[in-house]
């Protein structure tokens, strides 16, 4: 007996697989790994959510301090935290053989070392391709209709002679 799902699984397994997953990155070529546990990504969300919840209260405080240097030293602003949780997010994203290669591009005396942007940004690259889904939320839809600064002098392009009503607004 056949199961067509499983088939289809296997399937799609495979061919991430034998897919061609190396990439050059400043002259580097890394592979990164065809599968990775759900679970992957997740402390580095909550690196960035604790970092955001940080600098959100840290602004509240400056802003509340009227001048004066308010205690900032219990808030989770912690960039080395962040940087860890993406490095440890890439490491689990990349072929074992593909560690030494990412080890040289983050090297302290690297010919052109990562900007702490930049390994957010690959990460979050690596994240999406080895999962295959976006790793940024989608642009928000808009508010509704806009006004533009001038009026169009074009004729309108609708056939209909005058106005119109729609189907509800009739019955």
């Amino acid at each position: 007996m056949s199961d067509a799902f499983l088939e289809a699984f296997e399937q799609r397994r495979k061919e991430r697989e034998q897919a061609e997953r190396s990439f050059t990155l400043l002259g580097e070529t890394l592979t990164f790994r065809a599968h990775v546990p759900y679970e992957t990504g997740r402390r580095l969300e909550q690196a960035r959510r604790d970092f955001e919840e940080g600098i959100t209260e840290a602004r509240k405080r400056l802003d509340a301090a009227n001048g004066s240097v308010p205690d900032l030293s219990d808030l989770p602003i912690d960039t080395d935290a962040l940087v860890q949780a993406a490095d440890e997010q890439i490491l689990a994203c990349l072929e074992p053989s593909s560690r030494k290669a990412w080890s040289k591009l983050r090297a302290l005396d690297a010919r052109e070392p990562l900007t702490f942007e930049e390994i957010g940004q690959i990460a979050d690259y690596l994240l999406g391709r080895v999962t295959g889904l976006p790793t940024v939320a989608p642009a928000g839809s808009s508010a509704g209709r806009t006004e533009t600064a001038k009026p169009s002098k074009a004729g309108s392009s609708s056939k209909a002679p005058g106005r119109t009503r729609s189907r509800s607004a009739s019955t």
